[in-house]
């Protein structure tokens, strides 16, 4: 792997300021007012044109509940924020710890290890959302 140079350096600081910031104010945002009341009946695509949910949704919700300690709701909203918020915590950590170390934020893939599990269940979870709606009704 070549060696950064001062330019790229900077960018990729001001790029993770950049995401650090956006983050921080849409956790904030999430906090304080439930998603409904900031973005109105947000929609999902997939949800309009074929009428059963993705992967996906829910998750905004989730995170908000999740945010106000109602951590068996947000479960129940979408189950994948298991998995989203530690991801989320995790990358937090590791950009704020290169920021103030004053290192080179480094994106490397994932170990195929832990890549192809999680792909496994997000794949599932849309499956399984899918054929749920299907059973349901909601998509015809």
């Amino acid at each position: 792997m070549p060696t950064p140079t001062l330019r790229d350096r900077r960018i990729t600081r001001v790029s993770a300021l950049a995401l650090l910031g956006f983050g921080t104010t849409c956790l904030i945002l999430l906090a304080w007012r439930h998603p409904d009341d900031l973005l109105g009946r947000a929609t999902c695509p997939w949800l309009v044109l074929t009428g059963t949910r993705c992967a996906g949704c829910g998750m905004t919700r989730s995170l908000h509940l999740l945010l106000h300690g109602q951590v068996i709701e947000a479960i129940r909203h979408n189950v994948l924020i298991l998995l989203i918020a530690p991801m989320g915590v995790v990358t937090y950590r590791y950009l704020i710890l290169a920021l103030v170390r004053g290192r080179y934020p480094v994106v490397r893939g994932w170990p195929p290890w832990l890549a192809y599990p999680l792909v496994a269940i997000v794949i599932f979870q849309f499956a399984y959302r899918v054929v749920t709606d299907l059973r349901a009704g909601l998509g015809s």
